[in-house]
């Protein structure tokens, strides 16, 4: 099929095309074989179909006892169901009179024929033609009689419903007349090369090869139409909540509260969704379509409603325990246990108190109320109510992988020693580990988009170099002590320095326990995703998004390392963005991180023991004066 020449029937019929189907629909037609003006030998009232150029070929052999021929045709969105086809062929000396072809066979193929397709209608020795009828056009070089076209309907044995895509549809024919039966190619005046996919089997040798002009005009295609009796059909919109679309009869369309368009219409015509404010799952607007915002998991306030209007309730950074942010409401925050940073704070460099020598952690994984099976001290994550899934594989032994992000803000630069991440084996004990190694990897990209490399760590070289109980179990509703969750730590075989930008670690593990190892997710009380969760799991063969149902998940991590000061926004410590952007509030923020002994207040990039001296307040000081830029 030339996909660059598809015209609508109706354009070829007033040019002199095809003649039209009174019995069926005329779903495609997949070029034009009439030419113009006539030639000067063809009586008036009929067609010509010439050569031109320096082409050759009249028509390629379909028949069906030594060759098949094949093309393509797309179904559009809302699909179609095909009950036939017409299709064109002469036979050389054949008259004007009734028709020499006594039969056809047809299959349609789900992909090409020749490169992994699958039959899924029809066969190659069933005769489906229906009717065969001189079509008022002869196909020549020179001008002559002897080739009079025949348009051949043939009806499947059962129509059949084909989903949107790219279909090929094969036929054979045969007929009373020792020449051919020939297919004529799709003919256009002025252009004797105007591309095309069509194929020819050979049914001694088993192959298919390319329909091609030897006379310089290169591949071509085949002439057909691709018919429904179903009824007319067009297209049918339909409205809220789904905004789609189907090609159907008009009472199948009424009858499920569509809107017909016409006869012939295609879903492309269909208006379009109207928009409205989405009130996202944790805080924030967007203006979207209804679809769309289901699809964010969010809650539609109505067509045409401005985010002004709709009153979304406001988000803020949200600090955990382990140094994690997050951003939420204020109430999402309040019940996660988390530590609210105001409306409209973001999750910025040093917005949270870091556990010494971490730089970044990735989200909590411990909930809130404890399970009432554990022992003082010991901490649940539960799983999210409507959630399935207590844990994602990954097994390195099984090729198994997890990815998930983080950035290096503008102005500095991270150097990275290593990363902790949680994970259980069912069935294990406490409190020493059945975790047997890890691997870890850094990529400047996530690992599914090509073009991203890894930039540090392989996949292959075991850097678990500790595993600790967490004195976390992982447990559904009912509380249970199966999967005592362990702290891996991993360390690079050198530490990498990283500068701005967003990066992804991929990482997995192995285990001396059958089960697993399996990977908790990042666990908020009240919430059935992290908020931004963006996760991927590498299944042994691709790259999928890590979700639970519809809802996406995150990885939970730590990076262990240092930040340096490298200038930039540095000094911008709680990470606001109003004017001014620096305040009284920056120098709160830097003696907390001090006091905390968090690796952010290493102003100076000291390495000494203590790492944390009066230097770093000064050089705080040098960076506030020096501003932001």
């Amino acid at each position: 099929m030339n996909r660059s020449r598809l015209n609508a029937l109706a354009m070829m019929l007033a040019a002199g095309g095809l003649s039209s189907m009174a019995s069926a629909q005329v779903l495609y037609s997949n070029g034009p074989l009439i030419t113009a003006p006539p030639g000067a030998c063809i009586p008036s009232g009929q067609f010509s179909s010439t050569l031109q150029g320096a082409n050759t070929l009249l028509g390629t052999s379909m028949n069906g006892a030594s060759f098949r021929v094949a093309d393509d045709f797309t179904v559009p969105a809302g699909g179609w169901t095909v009950s036939g086809f017409n299709f064109y062929g002469y036979q050389t000396g054949a008259t004007a009179g009734p028709s020499t072809f006594t039969g056809m066979t047809v299959q349609i193929w789900n992909g090409p024929p020749n490169a992994g397709g699958v039959v899924i209608a029809g066969d190659t020795t069933t005769n489906v033609m229906t009717s065969s009828n001189f079509d008022l056009t002869y196909r020549h070089g020179a001008c002559g009689l002897t080739r009079p076209i025949f348009k051949n309907t043939v009806t499947l044995t059962a129509p059949v419903n084909l989903a949107p895509g790219t279909y090929w549809v094969e036929f054979g024919a045969s007929g009373t007349i020792a020449s051919g039966p020939w297919c004529p190619v799709t003919t256009y005046v002025g252009n004797p090369s105007p591309g095309g996919n069509a194929l020819q089997f050979a049914v001694a040798g088993g192959t298919w090869t390319p329909v091609t002009d030897a006379g310089g005009g290169g591949t071509q295609d085949v002439p057909f139409e691709v018919l429904s009796s179903v009824g007319l059909q067009g297209a049918c919109c339909f409205g809220a909540p789904s905004y789609t679309c189907a090609v159907t009869t008009q009472a199948n369309c009424l009858s499920q509260n569509g809107t017909y368009l016409g006869n012939n219409s295609q879903c492309s015509s269909c208006p379009p969704p109207p928009l409205g404010a989405c009130c996202l799952p944790f805080g924030g607007c967007t203006f979207v379509t209804q679809p769309a915002c289901l699809g964010l998991n969010g809650t539609y306030s109505g067509d045409n409603v401005s985010c002004a209007s709709a009153n979304c309730p406001v988000s803020g950074r949200c600090c955990f325990s382990n140094g994690s942010c997050l951003v939420m409401t204020q109430t999402q925050c309040t019940s996660a246990g988390g530590t609210y940073g105001g409306n409209n704070t973001t999750c910025s460099q040093a917005a949270c108190t870091q556990t010494p020598g971490n730089i970044l952690c990735n989200g909590p994984v411990i909930t809130s109320p404890t399970g009432t099976c554990l022992q003082p001290g010991e901490f649940s994550s539960q799983l999210p109510t409507g959630n399935g899934t207590l844990g994602y594989n990954f097994n390195g032994g099984a090729n198994f992988r997890v990815a998930d992000n983080f950035t290096v803000p503008s102005g500095a630069t991270w150097t990275i020693s290593g990363f902790t991440f949680y994970g259980y084996q069912t069935g294990a004990g406490t409190p020493v580990t059945s975790f047997t190694g890890a691997t870890c990897q850094i990529w400047n990209g996530p690992p599914n988009v090509a073009g991203s490399t890894v930039v540090a760590g392989d996949a292959a070289t075991n850097v678990l170099t500790d595993s600790t109980f967490s004195n976390v179990y992982r447990h559904a509703a009912a509380c249970d002590f199966t999967r005592p969750m362990y702290t891996n730590k991993v360390t690079l075989a050198s530490p990498v320095a990283l500068t701005a930008g967003t990066y992804w670690v991929d990482f997995n593990a192995t285990g001396s326990l059958a089960s697993g190892p399996w990977l908790v997710p990042v666990t908020v009380t009240g919430l059935r995703g992290a908020p931004g969760a963006d996760a991927l799991q590498f299944t042994g063969a691709a790259w999928q998004a890590l979700v639970d149902g519809t809802f996406p998940q995150d990885a939970p991590f730590c990076i262990q390392g240092t930040v340096s000061a490298g200038g930039g926004c540095y000094a911008n410590c709680d990470g606001s963005t109003g004017t001014p952007l620096l305040t009284a509030n920056d120098f709160q923020c830097f003696l907390n991180k001090y006091a905390g002994n968090d690796t952010y207040a290493n102003c100076d990039g000291s390495t000494g023991n203590p790492l944390l001296t009066a230097n770093d307040f000064q050089c705080f000081l040098n960076k506030y004066a020096g501003g932001c830029t």
